[in-house]
């Protein structure tokens, strides 16, 4: 069987191609603070310092842990006076770090708070840190691959690009010869640049009459010229209307002469002569086995015996003819013979009202569902002064033959004539996509504007998109041109393109379905069966043809949700419909199974639109329900995590303030019964000593010095008084080393104590809620 769309010789790709969709059915054509916490820790007792050799009054001993000298203890000096010993607040605490220095020729110590921290302090919160942050980068790393997992977002390479692979020949005719009867075809089961595409001449012996703007139906088998109209310059008489057949294995032609109608449903009463017109909307539908042919017009040129004087007429009836061996219970349901069967479709539904008018140059495209057969949707058109509107379309159902009409949502298209249409179905048939590119305003007459405007129209939701493709490399304005899909691409043949080019061509182009872009190549896809439908849909010959690796575009999932597969969640007209197949009907529905069968998602059947779907409809797992179960679970843990570490932020900064506001009282002298909680938990190794005591001991030096500063010996520096009864040498190493043994218990601990002192943060604390909550639990 060969595989060819049959173009026109001469002239069809560079001004007007002759004839519309042959067929989506086969592989060839025939042609988109900082106070410096000032206080002691270590005085530097020597011998000299008492002359007296009077024993020392202990004047307070405490301890400070959790910075550099943990466990380290710190006497007073023995100073008979000296300033109260006090911590003071300029605006916020932030005890960083303590450093130690020994002043040159004393021996006291002094402590400076500075504004580093410890290399120590930061290692520990490093590490108290890391598992927090593992933890927390651990979720992420999880959540964020699942979300590319399920089908609800799932996005996958557009199938455009893939290697070629072999496809077995189709006969998919598209035009015919207007100046001879030679067949140009074009190659579908091979990869080919826009510029250089593999043309092929098809010679065949002689047949029918030369016309222009008739249709070629095709059998898959067979190849069916119905209509168009003679030459005009040079005038030629047109002759008595004939089916010509063209048998694609034998290369010849075969005439059915005398081709009559036959009763059916909304037809006329039958034996009525078929005549010819031109300019109809022609549409094949290999999948039914009819091809239809919508409207058009007659006139000198189409009708024998026509005068030239009388104006042309335009049709609002469809000629349906049944192709040679297949049933069509509209008629007699009995497989139709050698010739076929003709119906003239006359009074279906709003067709003989007034409101449905007649009209030439527009398109037909079908669509599977809603009715037993299929509905076809009528776009376009018009006649010399009128023109069909895009908000309401026309939808024949072809199960009944009736016209019905169906308003449109969404910004809507010019009217125009002349455009060409093609459809794609979804892998799981919940949507398919009308791709309408081009055509031409008529009005004002001599001043024809041809468009290089691109529209989808989505169904059942009846949705227009306008698709932009101003910043691509877009073909040239033009109208009367013909589209044909295969493996997802549209294929642009001929067309008028105006008097601004001289000649377009080769004047074929080819537009990725799925990334809406312009491309500059056709690429043949691997795999496919005869009517190169969807995976999920060649067990069903109803199916749409031409859709093998077609994915709903992002910009159409956002109109009706779902994702690449389909799943789309408006699944009725959005202006909803009151009769007819999409009031009542559905679309059909496939079952859409991965690659090596691990991932499956089964589309939504609805019994009518809008209705749920019933558990004997699942067909496995719904994958993108538990995907979004665990996402959903995991974002739940995150935020309760969240709302707990905000409650001990909280707590833990009413707590510090708190803190801040007994330490300001104790400062001043005031009395408060929470003194002893200043340093909470702490507790001195030295016997006798206590914070009580210290703050007594405090009271007292206060009232003997009489002021406030007087043992500063420079800014930023506190001195330490000499304790009563201490020693008189520092501690020795292995004091130190002792003390900080026997008080590593309480480090930690100590750490916390420190911790109140220190404004929290939410980052700290998220990064180490059960430091924080120990810090709340002591106070």
């Amino acid at each position: 069987m060969d595989n060819s769309y049959t173009l026109p010789t001469n002239t069809a790709l560079r001004t007007q191609s002759t004839f519309g969709d042959a067929s989506r059915s086969s592989d060839e054509i025939y042609l988109a603070s900082s106070t410096n916490l000032r206080t002691p820790v270590s005085p530097k007792a020597t011998s000299s310092s008492n002359p007296s050799g009077q024993p020392y009054r202990r004047k307070s001993v405490f301890k400070e842990e959790g910075l550099d000298d943990l466990g380290e203890e710190v006497a007073a000096s023995n100073s008979p006076v000296r300033p109260k010993l006090s911590v003071r607040f300029r605006s916020t605490v932030e005890v960083l770090e303590t450093t130690k220095e020994e002043h040159p020729g004393t021996d006291e110590w002094y402590i400076h708070k500075s504004n580093t921290t410890s290399p120590q302090t930061q290692a520990r919160f490093a590490l108290s840190a890391m598992p927090r942050l593992f933890w927390l980068t651990l979720i992420i790393a999880i959540t964020v691959p699942t979300l590319n997992l399920t089908p609800l977002l799932k996005s996958s390479p557009s199938p455009i690009g893939a290697e070629a692979g072999p496809i077995d020949p189709l006969p998919i005719p598209n035009l015919a010869a207007i100046d001879d009867n030679d067949f140009l075809t074009l190659d579908l089961s091979k990869t080919w640049q826009i510029s250089t595409p593999t043309l092929n001449n098809e010679p065949q012996p002689s047949g029918p009459p030369p016309v222009a703007n008739g249709f070629l139906w095709s059998s898959l088998k067979s190849l069916f010229l119905y209509g168009g109209e003679f030459s005009d310059t040079p005038t030629t008489t047109p002759v008595p209307f004939s089916l010509w057949e063209y048998d694609v294995q034998g290369s010849s032609w075969k005439e059915h002469q005398n081709p009559q109608t036959s009763k059916g449903d909304n037809s006329d009463g039958g034996g009525q002569p078929v005549q010819r017109a031109a300019e109809g909307a022609g549409l094949n539908v290999p999948e039914l086995g009819r091809g239809f042919f919508f409207g058009g017009h007659q006139d000198a040129f189409t009708t024998p015996g026509w005068s030239v004087q009388v104006n042309r007429t335009y049709l609002k009836s469809m000629i349906e003819l049944t192709f040679p061996g297949s049933p069509n219970p509209s008629v007699d349901g009995s497989p139709a013979g050698d010739d076929g069967l003709w119906r003239n479709i006359t009074s279906g539904g709003v067709q003989d009202t007034a409101g449905f008018t007649e009209r030439a140059d527009g398109v037909l495209v079908y669509v599977p569902g809603y009715g037993k057969n299929g509905i076809i949707v009528g776009l376009a058109g018009g006649t010399a002064d009128k023109f069909a509107q895009m908000n309401i379309v026309d939808i024949y159902d072809i199960d009944s033959s009736t016209w019905y009409k169906q308003s449109t949502s969404g910004k809507t298209p010019r009217p125009r004539a002349n455009p060409c249409a093609v459809a794609a179905s979804a892998a799981d048939g919940t949507s398919t996509q009308i791709y309408m590119y081009s055509g031409q305003a008529l009005q004002p007459y001599g001043s024809q504007e041809q468009y290089d405007d691109l529209w989808i129209l989505s169904v059942p939701s009846f949705t227009w998109i306008s698709v932009d493709t101003s910043k691509q490399a877009s073909p040239p304005p033009r109208s009367g041109h013909t589209c044909n899909i295969w493996n997802s691409q549209m294929v642009v043949v001929g067309g008028y393109v105006g008097t601004d080019l001289a000649c377009d061509s080769p004047g074929i182009y080819v537009f990725d379905t799925s990334q809406l872009s312009w491309v500059n190549k056709y690429t043949a896809l691997e795999g496919g069966n005869d009517l190169n439908q969807q995976d999920s849909q060649k067990s069903d010959n109803r199916a749409v043809s031409g859709s093998f690796g077609y994915q709903v575009p992002k910009q159409v999932q956002s109109a009706i949700g779902g994702n690449d597969q389909g799943a789309a969640t408006v699944t009725q007209p959005i202006q909803s419909a009151t009769t007819g197949p999409l009031a009542t009907g559905k679309p059909i529905t496939y079952t859409v199974t991965g690659s090596g069968g691990v991932v499956t998602t089964t589309s939504n059947p609805l019994t009518q639109p809008g209705a749920p779907q019933s558990s004997s409809d699942k067909g496995g797992p719904n994958v993108g329900a538990i995907v979004a179960g665990v996402i959903a679970g995991s974002f739940a843990i995150l935020a309760a995590y969240l709302g707990f570490c905000a409650y001990l932020y909280r707590r833990q900064l009413h707590l510090y303030k708190n803190h801040v506001a007994m330490v300001q009282r104790s400062s001043m002298g005031l009395p408060s019964p929470a003194d002893k909680a200043v340093f909470a938990g702490y507790k001195s190794s030295q016997e006798g000593s206590s914070p009580s005591r210290y703050h007594k001991d405090s009271t007292e030096q206060s009232s003997n010095s009489g002021g406030r500063g007087s043992g500063r010996t420079g800014a930023g520096y506190t001195q330490i008084p000499q304790m009563s009864g201490a020693s008189t040498s520092r501690p020795s190493g292995e004091e130190r080393r002792g003390r900080a043994g026997g008080d590593h218990s309480s480090r930690n601990s100590s750490q916390e104590d420190f911790l109140m002192f220190h404004e929290p943060s939410f980052v700290g604390v998220l990064l180490n809620p059960r430091r924080s909550l120990r810090v709340i639990n002591r106070d």
